[in-house]
């Protein structure tokens, strides 16, 4: 426990610099373990840079808020990937939540393969598909003539691979934030309520988006729309 808290607020203090007044501000509430009016200044920052949404996650953590600050770490983490900091307190506010037995709805889609994709670009990919096929190629061509049918299965591979990249680069992710959010069958509270989303789950985002309602898939094929303040894009 201890080594948390010496995280938590040494690493506060550490990327804090970037702000001016707000962070300052931030700073001295947080100190003053006044958590919730430390994240009301983070806030008034309208969320510009990696700073603000760590130390709102470290400000949440300490009232207790494992979601929501599960949420706010992982949208950091997207913007400095390998951060150590970062990727530690993520753990922290992930490890709340199952003591908690908080239910994220996990999939393998939202929670792996999206943000994997986001991460990987495109030079990176050409260069090691085209690696995998010459290397491959070369070995299965040395050895045998019908090993011309394992290079098809390369290809293939490369293919499909290639295809699945850009769709789930082309995935808009979103983690809920509400207490619980609400999902409904259309954009307005009139609409039946048709699920409840534990804060920090992640849910996909279709594009559509009405009243201040964004249609969301919050599960294998089901689609609904909830309230776009109780959304935090990642």
């Amino acid at each position: 426990m201890k080594k948390t808290t010496l995280v938590l607020l040494s690493v506060f203090l550490l990327i804090g610099k970037v702000g001016l007044c707000n962070e300052a501000a931030a700073r001295q509430l947080y100190d003053s373990q006044k958590f919730q009016d430390a994240l009301t200044e983070i806030q008034k920052s309208g969320f510009q840079t990696v700073a603000d949404y760590y130390n709102a996650g470290n400000s949440l953590f300490k009232l207790g808020k494992f979601g929501q600050a599960y949420a706010y770490y992982f949208k950091a983490s997207q913007m400095d990937f390998g951060n150590s900091d970062i990727e530690y307190n993520l753990s922290l506010a992930k490890e709340g939540l199952e003591k908690s037995g908080t239910d994220l709805n996990a999939s393998v889609i939202r929670d792996t393969l999206v943000p994997l994709s986001a991460r990987i670009s495109w030079p990176f990919y050409l260069f090691f598909i085209s690696f995998l096929n010459l290397f491959v190629g070369y070995f299965l061509l040395k050895k045998d003539r019908a090993a011309l049918y394992g290079i098809l299965v390369i290809w293939f591979f490369s293919v499909t691979s290639g295809f699945g990249l850009l769709y789930l680069k082309q995935v808009k992710l979103a983690a809920s934030l509400g207490e619980p959010t609400l999902v409904r069958s259309g954009p307005k509270e009139t609409f039946t309520e048709i699920a409840k989303l534990n804060p920090g789950t992640k849910i996909e985002l279709m594009g559509e988006k009405r009243d201040g309602w964004t249609q969301v898939r919050f599960s294998l094929g089901n689609l609904g729309w909830v309230m776009e303040k109780d959304l935090l894009e990642i």
